[in-house]
């Protein structure tokens, strides 16, 4: 538990933002383009 809990989390939370990027940045280009 613990640190290995934390770490779960964080990784969740990376994969997560990662994700929301990309899909916010094609959405961009393709308004842009």
């Amino acid at each position: 538990m613990g640190w290995w809990g934390e770490a779960d989390i964080n990784a969740a939370n990376v994969a997560m933002s990662a994700t929301e990027t990309s899909t916010t940045n094609s959405r961009v280009l393709g308004v842009t383009q």
